[in-house]
């Protein structure tokens, strides 16, 4: 399996992750609001927030999932991530970044593509390649 298939899958199987629990998911959904959607995954997941602090470097691909997520430290692979509430990039990504989260902002040079879905998506760097986003609100900044 080739590189794209095997982050395609990662990041198709943390989505359906959250999107098990369709009970909770229909009870949330009045409206087709972004608002209801991340409150809705938000009941799935334990306050738990992730950091990578700014000395860190980590030599892999970053696949989490949590409430906050904050990444200061440089990743040498992919970043692929599901976040409740907030997703904070300051360092450097040197492959791709897939992402969910209701806020999104990312502060660092990213070296590859970027692929995320946020209510709120802020982006004041520079990104090496794509950039494909679907959210409410998008600031896009250099």
């Amino acid at each position: 399996m080739n590189k794209y298939k095997l982050l395609f899958w990662s990041f198709f199987l943390i989505l359906v992750i959250f999107l098990i629990p369709q009970t909770t998911i229909a009870q949330s959904f009045n409206d087709n609001s972004y608002g209801n959607f991340f409150s809705a995954i938000s009941k799935n997941i334990s306050g738990e927030t992730i950091t990578v602090a700014k000395d860190t470097i980590i030599e892999d691909n970053f696949v989490r999932y949590g409430e906050n997520i904050t990444i200061d430290g440089d990743i040498q692979g992919d970043v692929i991530v599901a976040a409740s509430k907030n997703l904070i990039i300051n360092g450097k990504i040197s492959g791709d970044i897939l992402a969910i989260a209701e806020t999104i902002q990312i502060n660092g040079p990213v070296i590859g593509n970027v692929r995320i879905i946020g209510n709120d998506v802020t982006i004041t760097s520079s990104i090496a390649k794509n950039i494909n986003v679907v959210s409410n609100k998008t600031t896009i900044t250099n």
